[in-house]
């Protein structure tokens, strides 16, 4: 019998567009900005000191994407350079599928 997953306490950044507010919550602290400029860039260092950009996906959509992705991996001949970006999207997409309730 498995053990259950560990949890992983992660930092959380939500942005209201609505509001306009962008709020930061880490290890039980948190911070908040109003008036928040629209549309508003969310961009991450890797440790490799890649920036990336962020994409915005819902449940369903990161779903069918998680598909799509095993489908051609599986099905589809492809460069090898493009197996090897689509190998390496594909955990973070399903990392999106993981609830954090």
């Amino acid at each position: 019998m498995q053990s259950p997953p560990l949890e992983v306490e992660r930092s959380t950044v939500m942005y209201d567009p609505s509001e306009p507010r962008l709020s930061v919550e880490s290890g039980g602290n948190s911070v908040e900005m109003n008036f928040v400029q629209s549309p508003a860039r969310f961009l991450m260092q890797d440790d490799e000191g890649n920036v990336r950009t962020a994409l915005w996906l819902s449940d369903d959509e990161a779903t069918v994407l998680d598909k799509m992705l095993g489908y051609i991996l599986d099905k589809v001949k492809i460069q090898e350079s493009s197996r090897i970006a689509l190998e390496g999207l594909r955990p973070r997409v399903q990392r999106l599928l993981v609830s954090e309730e």
